[in-house]
């Protein structure tokens, strides 16, 4: 299971660089590539009142 995978989550906001931005796509790639059978990826629309959009890894897999 992968969650809360949202934009500003993962990657998280604090990601601004390229290098930072870049480690969190390897860390998404290895949680994605250990799933075995099944991997289930979840996201949400709201938190509290801030809108939420799908991760731009998610976008990047073309499964959106």
């Amino acid at each position: 299971y992968i969650l809360d995978a949202c934009q500003g989550i993962t990657p998280s906001e604090k990601a601004v660089s390229n290098n930072d931005i870049e480690e969190e796509r390897r860390m998404f790639y290895v949680a994605v590539t250990r799933a075995k059978k099944s991997l289930f990826i979840g996201t949400t629309a709201l938190i509290g009142e801030r809108e939420m959009k799908p991760s731009i890894f998610i976008e990047e897999m073309g499964i959106l």
